[in-house]
């Protein structure tokens, strides 16, 4: 994890549950089923996405290849647009059925009660990821802690991906010393941002506990109100907060309100220089009202991004889910 909001994402799904305590097993179950789908056909999409754009491109160096070759006489080579063709179909798909799982997400009931829903059957135990080597992981983190606690934000998102990549006893270590970091330093921002980072990992170990899921995304959520409320100003926490509310389920009062941070986080970002991460930004504000039919607002946020970083991946998916969108509205 390179950047805040790929983390974020794993966030999405606790925060789909986050203050759902339900009391209908039945329900449980369907909204566990749509929320793994809706997760697994985001990621697809983005997967297509990311590639549509890298057969753009080579679209277009064949293209401006074939008009050099015609104005000298040469065999043009052939362009197969196929694939692209194929993409554009599988998004569009995609895209429709995205939007039909999520009106059945905010169609779910919710029922607040003091006792958490029994679940039907006992949950499976999570896999760790392929775990990196016990010994490397620890070496590594040991070399990134001074950098994390000197404020180094790349340091920080490497200290959160390998806890990512590692085993759940690993996790647990990295957690708890952000935690007595926390407790040694109660006022440190830094310190409250990094533990809201690494507990971000703590999400997959919590697949099939939506209760737990929520309370983790509560206590996300605070520590980054806290580094606020020690600098209303830190730059870094007000980035992950907008990108985090930005993915929550459009029915979440979270979600409504958003565009609330996203505009402060604009807003900063116009008193400082320029960052690749602000992108980030431009293409949560898009998908914001993308995720709510707006799609001529969605577009111009996503340009208004393309603006500042013509080439940034991340931008540059996004508005092709924002056409793809407004492909299928049309249809």
């Amino acid at each position: 994890m390179n950047r805040v909001n790929l983390a974020v994402l794993l966030v999405l799904l606790a925060a789909l549950l986050a203050g759902c305590n339900r009391t209908d097993p039945q329900s449980d179950a369907r909204l566990n089923t749509v929320t793994t789908e809706l997760a697994e056909i985001h990621q697809h999409n983005l997967d297509l996405t990311s590639e549509m754009v890298k057969l753009k491109d080579e679209v277009a160096v064949l293209r401006a290849r074939n008009a050099t070759l015609q104005a000298s006489g040469e065999v043009k080579p052939s362009i197969d647009t196929g694939r692209a063709d194929a993409l554009q179909a599988e998004i569009l798909s995609l895209t429709k059925r995205v939007s039909d799982l999520e009106k059945q997400l905010a169609a779910q009931p919710a029922v607040t009660t003091s006792k958490p829903a029994e679940a039907e059957a006992a949950p499976k135990p999570v896999e760790d990821k392929p775990a990196n080597d016990a010994g490397a992981a620890d070496r590594q983190s040991e070399a990134l802690w001074p950098l994390v606690k000197s404020g180094d934000k790349k340091a920080m998102n490497d200290l959160t991906e390998l806890a990512n990549g590692s085993s759940k006893e690993f996790r647990d270590k990295v957690i708890q010393q952000a935690r007595d970091w926390v407790k040694d330093e109660p006022e440190s921002k830094q310190a409250r941002l990094t533990l809201a980072s690494v507990l971000v990992s703590r999400f997959q170990d919590l697949r099939s506990e939506p209760m737990k899921q929520g309370a983790l995304a509560g206590e996300i959520v605070t520590e980054i109100d806290k580094a606020l409320a020690i600098d209303p100003d830190y730059y870094e926490a007000r980035h992950f907060l907008a990108i985090m509310k930005a993915n929550y389920p459009t029915f979440a009062p979270e979600f409504k309100t958003a565009n609330v941070d996203l505009d402060k986080a604009l807003g900063m970002q116009a008193q400082m220089p320029w960052e690749e991460s602000f992108c980030e930004i431009y293409a949560a504000y898009s998908m914001w009202f993308r995720k709510q039919g707006k799609l001529d607002d969605a577009l111009a946020k996503v340009n208004a991004g393309l603006e500042k970083s013509s080439q940034d991946a991340g931008l540059l998916a996004e508005k092709e889910a924002v056409l793809a969108a407004q492909a299928a509205q049309g249809d």
